[in-house]
């Protein structure tokens, strides 16, 4: 049976974490007492949590149709598989902006310090 292209591990791996992630900056603006950081850390907890919740339950359904097996099983775990690589992409892509901003903020606190007044 082929898969429609949609519904490949890849595709639905690239919207899980797309539509996921996409709740990044809201979960920010809520938590304002969270460093970046913290923030980021929590963020992915959550969502992991929710995505490790919707595996796992998707895996029983398919258990209980007994369907789970072969290429489904096989598409399941890849699925899982590569959204977990997008999240830690994310991860790091994020970390990398916190990074630079810390960088960009601490040169500018310096330059403020070294001009006269």
């Amino acid at each position: 049976a082929k898969t429609p292209d949609e519904f490949t591990p890849e595709k639905t791996a690239e919207r899980i974490v797309s539509l996921t992630t996409g709740f990044f900056a809201s979960y920010s603006e809520q938590h304002p007492e969270m460093s970046q950081e913290e923030q980021l850390n929590s963020f992915l907890e959550v969502i992991g949590s929710g995505i490790d919740q919707g595996f796992s339950e998707a895996r029983g359904i398919l258990t209980d149709l007994s369907v789970l097996d072969g290429d489904i099983a096989d598409g399941v775990d890849k699925t899982y598989e590569l959204v977990q690589q997008g999240l830690e992409a994310f991860r790091e892509t994020i970390m990398g902006s916190i990074q630079d901003n810390n960088q960009d903020n601490s040169v500018d606190e310096v330059a403020e310090v070294v001009q006269p007044e």
